[in-house]
């Protein structure tokens, strides 16, 4: 995490698209142009498609943000198998949980990846000056977070694991309601609901 200050909008606003325009362009893995979206809380930019009127958008709203700082934050949750969508869901609710409203994300990962490292780039506008003890609860949200990420994918696992044994031939589908097995008789089919709290 790193900062610029700037007091006057027009400046913000030219620092601020800097940032995005390298967030979005990097080369990807596979050295291809980056073609990233920019997320908000209210909405999704992809410079290259949106052309001018997108800019002009992000430029306004870092123009008209609050304070005179601009941060510049890379998130990353240690976990080298999530997909884009994935780093994109924990970043946003990482940030949200923090009360970070506030902020244009752009996500390297899956295809527009650069590294093995799945990760995001987030721009936060602010009159805030984060302390260590609020970089300290960024850091423990977020492995909170992993650890939800963690134990969906165990669950929807094993889930799929039980199904596997249930998907057998000839029957419609591919999939029964019930299985049977020689001592016991039918058996229902078992399924793991999985709730995360806000």
């Amino acid at each position: 995490m790193n900062f610029k200050t700037a007091s006057q909008g027009a400046v913000k606003a030219r620092i601020g698209m800097k940032s995005i325009d390298y967030f979005t362009r990097r080369p990807t893995l596979e050295a291809e142009p980056g073609n990233r979206e920019v997320i908000t809380r209210e909405g999704r930019f992809r410079l290259a498609d949106d052309g001018e009127q997108g800019r002009r958008e992000l430029e306004r709203r870092l123009e008209q943000s609050n304070g005179d700082h601009l941060y510049r934050v890379v998130m990353s949750s240690g976990n080298a198998g999530m997909t884009a969508q994935e780093t994109e869901r924990w970043a946003r609710s990482v940030l949200e949980r923090n009360n970070i409203d506030n902020y244009m994300l752009v996500v390297h990962a899956g295809q527009q990846g650069h590294t093995e490292h799945p990760h995001a780039h987030v721009l936060i506008p602010t009159s805030e000056r984060f302390t260590v003890e609020d970089i300290g609860q960024l850091r423990a949200v977020g492995d909170e977070e992993q650890q939800q990420v963690t134990y969906a994918a165990r669950a929807i696992s094993i889930n799929q694991d039980y199904e596997g044994e249930t998907n057998l031939p000839g029957k419609a589908g591919g999939r029964q309601a019930e299985r049977e097995t020689e001592n016991d008789g039918p058996q229902k089919k078992r399924t793991v609901d999985i709730q995360f709290g806000s």
